[in-house]
Parts: C-alpha cells; structure tokens; sequence
C-alpha cells in the first residue's frame, strides 16, 4: 500500500502516524500479501465447504447470559472528564463519515 494511502487511512481514524509507523505498515502489508498469496497455492479441490466450523447449529438456549461486570464499568462523568470535546450529556466528535 502507497504512503499516502496509509496516511488517508489514518487521518479518517483520526491518527498521525510517523515515519517509522508507516514504513513498519507497510512492511506488515506486504507480508499479509505474501501470505495471502501461499494461500492461493493450495490446492482445495477435494474440500468439501462448510457453513460452520462444527457444522452445529447453535441454539438461543445455548447461549450464555451477558453479565455485567460492574468493576469494568466506566461512569459517564469520567468519559465526559476524559474527552476533548463535551457538552452535560454527550461526547462530541469530528465527523468523520459525509453525506452523499
């Protein structure tokens, strides 16, 4: 991937990578194509495709229950505390997506 490609990237998330970060991108980059590319090789003609790891369906009632864990919790007043830009209730952010 081009420099300024990473750079598009990174501004949309808001970020400033430095030299280092996006050589060391592109570097990740290339060797996820590399690897990619291996994969291309192997030969999955006798492979019959699944829709499930297991091929088990999962039932509702095998489903654990979400639980809370309330130590983990983070209060609003610390996230409004926390964030560069709020009102009372809400954080306030950039706009990062335009309408079309």
């Amino acid at each position: 991937m081009k420099e300024a490609k990473i750079k598009e990237l990174a501004n949309n998330l808001l970020l400033e990578p430095s030299e280092e970060i996006i050589k060391l991108t592109q570097d990740l980059l290339a060797t996820i194509d590399k690897e990619l590319l291996e994969l291309e090789s192997i030969n999955l003609d006798d492979i019959k495709p699944i829709s499930h790891l297991d091929e088990i369906g999962i039932e509702f009632d095998d489903l654990r229950e979400d639980i809370v864990d309330e130590r983990k919790k983070i209060s609003k007043e610390d996230i409004l505390k926390n964030a560069a830009k709020s009102n009372d209730q809400f954080v306030i952010m950039k706009r990062v997506v335009n309408e079309q």
